[in-house]
């Protein structure tokens, strides 16, 4: 059995534009890292109000009037209100979803100060143009940047494009349920989280 982390280590996860799998990809990184053996939550750090609609679409949710945490499916949720929460309970790893960058509200400050960064990324043209904004702006340092629906046969041109960052450039595979976990991204998270 692990030992646990004194300090929990913080996963800042943003989209370069609003819809473009930012919540689904934090929810993926939460399965991976349960099913490495490590304790993990959402925190949601947006207004988007994710937890929110958890709670009015699925039956079989949990909550702790307490801690104020939302269970569903395994996944232990929390509000950016009630973050101090958080820091009573043991998890080693905190999955931060920070919405899009290009939402007024954006925590930039906040984003910059997780211990990993990702950034999830399209192709189509409003947000491949968004992609540009992100490596052109010397204040965003990321740990890696995950593309989201991108054909096979597009991926090296778009590593290419990426330039120096291309080796911190990853793509995921399609996956409609947030919680249906795909192994096909094992090797993502396990380079980008340096497990």
């Amino acid at each position: 059995m692990r030992k646990f982390k004194k300090e929990s280590q913080t996963i800042a996860v943003a989209g370069c534009l609003g819809r473009i799998g930012t919540t689904t990809q934090a929810m993926q990184i939460i399965k991976y890292l349960s099913l490495m053996g490590y304790r993990s939550c959402y925190i949601e750090m947006n207004r988007h109000g994710y937890i929110d609609g958890v709670k009015e679409l699925y039956n079989n949710i949990k909550e702790d009037r307490k801690t104020k945490r939302v269970t569903f499916d395994g996944i232990d949720m929390f509000k950016q209100e009630n973050i101090a929460e958080v820091g009573k309970l043991e998890y080693e790893y905190l999955v931060k979803d920070y919405g899009s960058i290009a939402d007024p509200v954006f925590e930039k400050i906040s984003f910059l100060e997780q211990n990993f960064r990702i950034f999830c990324a399209g192709i189509k043209p409003g947000e491949i143009n968004s992609v540009y904004n992100v490596l052109l702006n010397q204040t965003y340092v990321a740990t890696g940047y995950i593309f989201n629906f991108v054909p096979n046969g597009d991926r090296e041109a778009i590593k290419e494009m990426m330039e120096e960052k291309g080796d911190l450039t990853f793509f995921a595979d399609y996956v409609p349920d947030a919680y249906s976990y795909s192994a096909t991204a094992n090797q993502i998270y396990r380079t980008l989280l340096k497990l």
